[in-house]
């Protein structure tokens, strides 16, 4: 929602590089934190699973795979339905919510992407991914407050992972909480990197006069970065 600087993911693919595609990258700051689609095994080849379980009901792993491997074959109907029925054998399976998440996201369905995710806290309140997808979902509706509570929340879960804290600062800074966002970036960023998402997302704002402040700011502190303030 897996899931807005470069790296900052959840478990999907919603990102707010996809949102703010000026944002840097999180310099060193994954800390060896598996990307969004490596916390879950990618889908696998099914038919020894098939032939070891030919008898038995099949296991929340393997319909999971199942759904993920109709997705990447753009089989959505399908993998929407795989989703759903690994949701009602296996409630507590808490992949599968933010897998379904991202699917109805890839349909425009925001909404119904945001019941997902709730649901699937419901059985899970401690999972920082679905605390970081829902903030993905509620940055695309808008709702900013509400995003910077999810990604609070999933920061506050998993501190080791940084891109929740990012999202947190892009969140903060969207809803003009400038000072908090640049606080926040700070714990993840060099100061130059800092500054310049910030100017990001006060440009994505249309405040070009904080954006060419913390363009200039991030310059002076790092003459690599290549951004020229925007001109008015």
């Amino acid at each position: 929602m897996h899931r807005i600087a470069q790296g900052m993911t959840g478990r999907f693919s919603i990102s707010a590089a996809v949102l703010l595609c000026g944002l840097t990258m999180l310099n060193g700051c994954n800390n060896g934190t598996k990307s969004a689609q490596q916390q879950y095994a990618a889908p696998a080849d099914l038919d020894e699973a098939f032939e070891k379980g030919a008898n038995r009901p099949p296991t929340a792993e393997t319909l999971f795979r199942m759904g993920r491997i109709f997705a990447a074959q753009g089989k959505d109907d399908e993998a929407y339905a795989v989703f759903r029925n690994t949701i009602a054998r296996y409630p507590k399976y808490l992949p599968a919510y933010s897998e379904l998440a991202q699917l109805q996201i890839r349909q425009r369905k925001v909404g119904g992407a945001i019941v997902t995710l709730q649901d699937g806290l419901k059985h899970g309140e401690e999972d920082a991914v679905l605390h970081n997808d829902l903030g993905m979902c509620h940055v695309m509706t808008g709702d900013y407050e509400k995003a910077t509570a999810s990604f609070a929340q999933a920061a506050a879960l998993n501190p080791d992972d940084a891109r929740y804290k990012a999202n947190q600062g892009m969140a903060l800074g969207m809803a003009g909480r400038y000072d908090e966002s640049l606080s926040v970036y700070e714990e993840v960023l060099p100061p130059a990197e800092a500054h310049y998402n910030l100017a990001v997302v006060c440009e994505a704002r249309n405040d070009l006069d904080r954006a060419n402040e913390e363009y200039a700011k991030a310059l002076a502190l790092n003459g690599k970065l290549e951004r020229k303030p925007i001109a008015r």
